[in-house]
């Protein structure tokens, strides 16, 4: 049987680095770092 319930998350940006902030080093992203707290309101 199969799920029949999907969760859908929204991605925040606020953080991003802008246009003029960026770096032209090649980069290789290895791992994906997740937090999670309780408060509800709290930002990155």
């Amino acid at each position: 049987m199969l799920p029949t319930q999907a969760f859908a998350h929204t991605v925040n940006n606020e953080f991003n680095l802008g246009a003029n902030q960026v770096s032209s080093q090649l980069v290789s992203p290895n791992y994906i770092v997740a937090y999670d707290t309780a408060n509800a309101s709290a930002t990155g």
